[in-house]
């Protein structure tokens, strides 16, 4: 094998060639080797940096973030429904007032807010908050803004609750966020309270079913109940209706007088069953059928006479598969309910 000018031998890799590209090699070796090291203490830096957040944020909003227990929004209708008399002659947006006064009360680890409607139908302009969850306003002040509100406008509770539910998905979010930074903090309670004509302008099924699909995604666990003071049958039950489309396990309670609205509003369980049981004893279905619901399923006696009232073949408010639903709640817990429902079940088989 002869030696070329060079002196390297023929077919052989020139030496300094491959000097060159062994320095290469091993240049990009300690670049890449370099670049990874870097990459890796890129990466921990972001991650102590993101812990640092992280704990800061939560240092932060814990001491100065708050995040109650309970958040409860009323919502009252202002329209000119409102200044229609009960019965009594007593007009009904006074008798809300009054009943409101016990009711509005600031207590520890739970916040409330209002809202009225009232105004042109299906606009932004028939719904206004009166007090947000943050406000620091006193309770007398609060009371004092509802009292001078002069009822007038169209009963538009569709858009209202529309609104209201954005109020809670903000809080909602807010619980959320506190989940997220590992902050350990009871389950929050979420409650809207409607006080409404039972008068309504609004009744679009597709925006109901979207409110309802709005707290269904949010997952907001929402204790709901309507109380309307509708003075006939007629106007309760297309306003029960209303309610049930948007929240099925809706407590509605019809309140005919300033009486009832106080009960419905402010009355303790014993108040609320007494006063049930009494409607029910003298066959007025739809005030004995609210009273009884403001109780909640878990009240087996409340739950139980509910069914009977909607096996009343009779009676406006007669449904079968309701009364089978209600009775499957308590059966467990009342033989009385559980015999009852089977007999049901065997009827309707037949």
């Amino acid at each position: 094998m002869s030696d070329d000018v060079n002196g390297n031998k023929e077919g052989s890799i020139p030496t300094m060639r491959t000097s060159k590209i062994m320095n290469w090699v091993k240049s990009t070796q300690g670049k890449v080797t370099l670049l990874i090291g870097l990459i890796t203490l890129s990466t921990q830096f972001f991650e102590q940096t993101n812990i640092l957040v992280k704990t800061a944020q939560g240092f932060w909003y814990e001491q100065f973030v708050e995040l109650d227990e309970e958040y409860t929004e009323y919502i009252l209708d202002a329209s000119s429904e409102m200044r229609q008399p009960f019965s009594n002659d007593k007009i009904k947006w006074d008798s809300l007032n009054e009943a409101l006064a016990e009711v509005l009360v600031s207590r520890e680890n739970a916040s409330y807010a209002v809202r009225i409607y009232g105004g042109k139908c299906n606009t932004d302009k028939a719904t206004k908050k009166l007090k947000k969850f943050t406000d620091e306003i006193s309770d007398g002040e609060i009371k004092v803004k509802i009292e001078n509100v002069p009822p007038d406008g169209a009963p538009d509770l569709t858009r209202a609750l529309d609104k209201a539910i954005d109020d809670l998905i903000g809080v909602r979010n807010l619980e959320k966020k506190f989940k997220a930074l590992g902050l350990v903090k009871p389950p929050v309670t979420y409650k809207l309270k409607v006080i409404a004509s039972g008068e309504l302008c609004n009744k679009n099924p597709a925006r109901l079913d979207e409110i309802k699909q709005r707290v269904k995604k949010d997952s907001i666990d929402l204790d709901f109940s309507f109380v309307a003071l509708a003075t006939n049958s007629d106007t309760y039950q297309d306003f029960e209706s209303f309610a049930y489309s948007i929240a099925p396990n809706a407590s509605v309670i019809p309140a005919s007088n300033g009486d009832m609205l106080e009960i419905a509003i402010t009355g303790n369980k014993e108040d609320i069953y007494a006063t049930a049981f009494k409607y029910f004893n003298e066959e007025e279905e739809a005030h004995a059928l609210g009273f009884f619901s403001l109780l909640g399923d878990e009240h087996v006696d409340g739950t139980f006479y509910r069914a009977q009232i909607r096996l009343n073949e009779n009676g406006d408010f007669f449904d079968l598969n309701k009364a089978i639903e209600l009775l499957e709640k308590v059966k467990d817990k009342s033989h009385e309910a559980a015999a009852l429902l089977v007999e049901i079940k065997n009827v309707a088989a037949k």
